[in-house]
């Protein structure tokens, strides 16, 4: 009798995580606050995009432009001036708040690992 072989499942490869970034924001605009955290921390801190450049900066645009709308207890972490630049630079690691760092770290995984 032939064994057979075990096949791992298929996991497609995601590039990014635009499709979940506007998913979030079609429920919350206030969620571009941990997106736009995240998304800072994995590129700057952790040189892994986990958005598409083009989805970074609409993030960044509407941060810009509805910044007096949006509510979130960790926007006092987002500077301004780094809204205009389409960049999040100006923070140090232990600046990002904790459950964005582990929430970035997770989308990061996913990235390399698919959903294993």
């Amino acid at each position: 009798m032939a064994r057979r072989r075990r096949v791992a499942p298929y996991v497609p490869q995601v590039d990014n995580h635009d499709a979940a970034l506007e998913d979030a924001l079609a429920k919350s605009i206030n969620l571009a606050v941990p997106w736009y955290l995240m998304a800072s921390y994995g590129y700057y801190i952790k040189d892994v995009s986990i958005l598409s450049d083009a989805a970074y900066d609409r993030l960044c645009v509407l941060l810009r432009d509805r910044w007096d709308e949006i509510t979130h207890h960790h926007k006092d972490r987002i500077d301004r001036a780094s809204l205009n630049a389409g960049s999040g630079f100006g923070l140090r690691e232990e600046q990002y708040p904790l459950i964005a760092r582990d929430a970035a770290h997770s989308l990061i995984k996913q990235l390399k690992h698919g959903n294993e």
